[in-house]
């Protein structure tokens, strides 16, 4: 129980904890790390060692165990990933697409891949490019909520609200309570003047928000929206 709380809190800053806090993350931390490194071998273990050390800003560790992982199986995708995302926060999204080009070469099939590369295309503001990465990941794995609610928000980006629309209705048939979905829904009907269509969605969203004031706030304003179009 120690090390999985330490686990939850290594993203925390530490002048936010309380004492107890602070004792059980510092004891959790260290047998963590040192149950990592009884599994050196394997690149699990490095990932989730890189994982705890970006939590705790130290960069240049995360890097290096990172690289370890993918030493010891240079086709470990999440370690690819995960290398990419930090260059990305460091700023150095050119080495993060060499990572991600090189993880491609190895593993074509991979949606995590092609997703994150998408996602580097987007930044890039290089949007042809980006759609085609991020269509590419969600017809490799049709089952992940999260690649289809961003292709879909990126599709809308770019004006294309009704493709934007089929993508996040097919998800959401899947994921009927995804509330990125359930957003995106509300706000790209609401956006292209359908009220009513987009109220469905924003009272299944305030429903497992109860206690969001936005979320009612947004039922409120589809209503009045309807209200008006239906007196027009």
């Amino acid at each position: 129980m120690r090390i999985e709380a330490a686990r939850a809190l290594a993203d925390v800053p530490a002048e936010r904890l309380t004492p107890d806090q602070r004792t059980t993350f510092t004891r959790g931390i260290a047998e963590y790390m040192t149950a990592q490194r009884l599994n050196a071998d394997r690149p699990e273990a490095h990932l989730n060692l890189a994982q705890v050390h970006a939590a705790q800003r130290r960069f240049d560790r995360a890097e290096a165990a990172l690289r370890t992982a993918l030493e010891l199986v240079p086709g470990f995708v999440p370690a690819s990933v995960n290398l990419a995302d930090l260059h990305r926060a460091l700023g150095r999204d050119t080495e993060g697409e060499s990572v991600l080009r090189e993880a491609l070469r190895r593993s074509p099939e991979s949606a995590a891949l092609h997703h994150a590369l998408g996602l580097l295309r987007v930044r890039q503001k290089r949007m042809s490019e980006a759609l085609a990465e991020l269509k590419q990941a969600v017809n490799l794995d049709r089952s992940n909520a999260r690649y289809a609610y961003v292709y879909g928000v990126a599709l809308n980006g770019v004006g294309q609200a009704q493709k934007a629309i089929a993508i996040l209705q097919s998800a959401f048939r899947q994921h009927p309570f995804d509330r990125d979905l359930l957003f995106a829904l509300a706000s790209i009907y609401r956006d292209n003047g359908q009220p009513h269509k987009a109220l469905s969605y924003a009272r299944a969203l305030a429903e497992l928000e109860p206690e969001n004031p936005e979320r009612a706030a947004l039922v409120a304003e589809l209503q009045e929206q309807g209200r008006r179009k239906s007196r027009d």
